[in-house]
C-alpha cells in the first residue's frame, strides 16, 4: 500500500515559510519601534536636564552669550525631539504594517 501523498504538501510549506519571514520582520519591526522609542527617551531626558540647567543659570549671574547659547542648545534638543517622534510614528507604522502581513499569513 502506497503512503498518503498530500497533494498541496509544497504549498503548506510555502505558506509556513511565509509565516515564518513575517515573524522575522515583526521581530525586527518592534526592535526598531523599541530602539527609536529610547532614543526618543534619552532626548526627552535631555531636554528635561537642561531646562533645570537654565534656570539655575538664571538664578545665578549669567551672560547674555550664555543664555543665548543654553537657549539655542535647548530649542536645538525641541527640534531633535521632533524628529525623533517622526522616525517613532514611522517605526510603528512600520511595525503594525508587519503585524498585518503575519495576522494575514
Amino acid at each position: 500500500m502506497h503512503p498518503f501523498n498530500f497533494r498541496l504538501d509544497v504549498l503548506l510549506k510555502y505558506r509556513r515559510m511565509q509565516e515564518e519571514q513575517a515573524q522575522i520582520n515583526l521581530a525586527q519591526a518592534t526592535a526598531a519601534y523599541i530602539g527609536e522609542q529610547e532614543k526618543l527617551k534619552v532626548l526627552a531626558d535631555e531636554l528635561f536636564s537642561q531646562a533645570d540647567i537654565i534656570r539655575t543659570r538664571q538664578k545665578q549671574s549669567i551672560t547674555v552669550a550664555m543664555l543665548k547659547m543654553l537657549k539655542d542648545y535647548y530649542d536645538k534638543l525641541k527640534e531633535d525631539i521632533n524628529n525623533q517622534q517622526n522616525l517613532v510614528n514611522i517605526a510603528e507604522s512600520r511595525r503594525l504594517e508587519c503585524l498585518a502581513v503575519l495576522e494575514e499569513a
